[in-house]
């Protein structure tokens, strides 16, 4: 059985990633990380996150099949990966890249469709606190990505884009909300 904590399961992630990682979460979390600083150490998590080779089974088995079943300390690991994919977004706009900007709101959006996507194929019964939280936290993310990346595009003149990234996210919002 997998622990709660993905990145202590050896499974999931190696000893040495493990040691990255942590690294680079300690970083992350100090007040005292400069913008600069934030956007290598959001990089090289990513980086190292989409390197495993159990993320990558994982991507390849939500690609072939968005509703397959994946564990809780799956789940958190790709919504870590998500969301550090947000949150270098929103750094990388901090330093006025609109450029990375958007490919890492792009990408994040993604990861974080797919994910909701495959939790809430599951079974209502199947579903645990855990998972019903990872599936709140995975939507309200993607709520925020896709507001956010309307922005940076609205900001950089793409206005067409801007509102089909609207859109989609008043679908999603109609898409939840009969749900």
């Amino acid at each position: 059985m997998a622990s709660k904590n993905p990145y202590t399961d050896r499974q999931l992630v190696d000893e040495k990633s493990h040691k990255s990682l942590t690294l680079c979460r300690t970083v992350l979390k100090s007040p005292q990380t400069s913008q600069a600083t934030r956007v290598s150490c959001l990089a090289r998590f990513v980086a190292l996150l989409d390197a495993l080779p159990s993320v990558r089974a994982l991507d390849r088995q939500l690609r072939s099949n968005a509703t397959s079943h994946i564990s809780t300390s799956e789940c958190r690991l790709l919504l870590d990966r998500s969301i550090a994919y947000r949150d270098l977004a929103q750094a990388f706009h901090r330093l006025g890249d609109s450029c990375n900007s958007t490919y890492n709101y792009q990408r994040a959006t993604t990861l974080l469709q797919t994910l909701f996507s495959s939790i809430s194929a599951q079974e209502e019964s199947e579903i645990c606190a855990d998972r019903r939280e990872m599936a709140d936290t995975t939507q309200k993310a993607l709520m925020e990505a896709l507001c956010d990346w309307a922005e940076i595009e609205r900001t950089m003149g793409r206005n067409t884009i801007a509102k089909r990234i609207q859109d989609r996210a008043a679908r999603l919002t109609k898409s939840l909300a009969n749900s």
